[in-house]
């Protein structure tokens, strides 16, 4: 799994802030309204906040991945962002979370979806990974970074 191939520079945001999970999202919802995945922002919208109702989607040790399987978008889209003031996604161990993977999946691709989600709990449960997320200081770094853990994983 090379989450490269639904990532790019444009899609990274570092030592954002923000007053709550709600205006993150809403901030990623619109920085992906014009991706050429997306066929219909709308219903990937509609989506996204009825899986943000079901639970948190905060995992442990400052991660989170709030995501949506979706018809409103033809392949899976992929944004990170590294936040200057954790917020709290509801995550098990009580952490906050620092570090955000927002993904959209094609509602049909059931095993990518896992596949990524899987792929990215991997990497981030290292903290290695996230000491070394915490140094990058433009989205090329993470880029490259993110290149790295591809090859070794």
């Amino acid at each position: 799994m090379n989450i490269l191939n639904y990532i790019s520079p444009e899609y990274i945001f570092l030592d954002k802030v923000f007053d709550s999970k709600e205006a993150l999202l809403e901030f990623l919802l619109d920085r992906v309204r014009n991706h050429p995945a997306i066929l219909n922002w709308t219903v990937v919208s509609r989506d996204l906040w009825e899986r943000e109702a079901k639970g948190g989607s905060g995992l442990e040790a400052g991660v989170a991945i709030p995501h949506a399987r979706t018809e409103g978008v033809k392949d899976i889209v992929i944004c990170f962002v590294r936040l200057a003031v954790p917020i709290d996604f509801g995550s098990m161990d009580g952490e906050k979370a620092r570090f955000v993977f927002f993904i959209l999946v094609p509602k049909e691709k059931v095993e990518e979806y896992l596949e990524v989600v899987g792929h990215i709990m991997r990497i981030m449960k290292r903290e290695s990974v996230r000491s070394k997320l915490m140094d990058c200081r433009s989205s090329e770094e993470v880029m490259k970074l993110l290149s790295d853990l591809e090859v070794k994983t």
